[in-house]
């Protein structure tokens, strides 16, 4: 509080860059009596960053991050060959899919045979709807995350679980998971391979770096 607007403005942004004890100083060089701060601090002193907006800025995913999996279906032997049913989604520390980042296969009656990941999602009608497409042939294939959960709400920095299911009609029933650390800096590791894949690489990271 000041004598004007300009006064009261220019001493609040001054304190937000010197902090309490300067603030304070520079606050009662210049006459204001009164001032409000979070509720962290002193009830009287200068302004001061909000918590939240801290803990938030600490806590949030980097921007332009992603985490990349570098999946590689094997090339059946036989004649009679099937495309495998795939899907990879994304759990917290506490086991909660927070993503399911794709599902390739639309009939359902086989979707229901990806059981580890039906169960996961509870079978909702609607995510099935969004997160489902065409299979694909053998081959290699990039599927990547960007750290936003199923409602498209970005997620905190943390240690993820990233989790591929593959299943194929004449073929295996597999499943395979790894832990990835979500946090500021560049991370490289590898899934191991599958009956159904080979081993594939794990970054997380700077997109197209």
């Amino acid at each position: 509080v000041a004598n004007n607007c300009v006064t009261a403005n220019a001493l609040a942004t001054a304190a937000c860059v010197l902090g309490t004890g300067e603030g304070t100083r520079l606050a009662q060089l210049h006459g204001s009596a009164n001032w409000l701060v979070p509720s962290h601090a002193s009830s009287h002193g200068p302004a001061a960053a909000a918590p939240q907006a801290t803990a938030a800025a600490t806590t949030a995913w980097p921007a332009d991050f992603q985490v990349a999996l570098d999946l590689s279906f094997k090339m059946p032997r036989g004649g009679k060959v099937k495309r495998p049913y795939l899907a990879v989604w994304v759990e917290d520390a506490k086991g909660n899919v927070v993503r399911t980042v794709t599902v390739w296969g639309k009939q359902e009656k086989y979707l229901r045979e990806m059981t580890a990941w039906w169960q996961a999602v509870g079978g909702d009608p609607k995510l099935v709807r969004s997160v489902t497409r065409a299979t694909r042939e053998a081959g290699k294939y990039t599927i990547t995350w960007d750290g936003l959960d199923d409602k498209g709400v970005a997620l905190p920095k943390g240690v993820y679980t990233l989790v591929v299911e593959i299943n194929r009609e004449h073929g295996r029933h597999v499943g395979e998971k790894i832990k990835v650390a979500c946090q500021d800096k560049k991370v490289e590791t590898v899934m191991k391979q599958t009956q159904e894949s080979d081993e594939s690489a794990v970054s997380y990271g700077p997109k197209g770096k």
